[in-house]
């Protein structure tokens, strides 16, 4: 089963949803981390980018972007997108693990030191 539908089968089944969460996921975790350091993640994640393209902002605004970067704010993108404390705590486990999984230890670690929703 891959990450979407891993985050799918959480979030209900519903696979546009999981996108866009995994969108707001890795949004945060690029404005955590520097450009090399997630240059690495592209090729353990190839579809990535089309996440990240996909997030919905609450009023549109780039800016918005930017305030993925910090924990609290990622936690409240993620309700706005009408995940419960529980599917967040399970999304942040399953993305986690799949980076732990997928990523060379110091990039991983750095990422779930950066990003607690991930580290479990």
């Amino acid at each position: 089963m891959d990450l979407v539908q891993q985050v799918a089968t959480i979030l209900g089944g519903d696979d546009v949803k999981a996108r866009s969460v995994l969108g707001s996921v890795f949004t945060s975790v690029r404005m955590a981390i520097d450009t090399l350091t997630f240059s690495k993640i592209g090729p353990a994640f190839p579809q990535v980018d089309e996440w990240m393209r996909g997030i919905q902002l609450a009023q549109g605004r780039t800016g918005e972007i930017i305030a993925l970067a910090g924990p609290e704010s990622l936690k409240r993108q993620l309700s706005q997108n009408g995940l419960s404390d529980a599917q967040m705590r399970q999304v942040g486990s399953a993305v986690g693990a799949a980076v732990k999984t997928a990523l060379p230890k110091d990039v991983s670690e750095k990422i779930l030191q950066r990003v607690p929703l991930l580290a479990g």
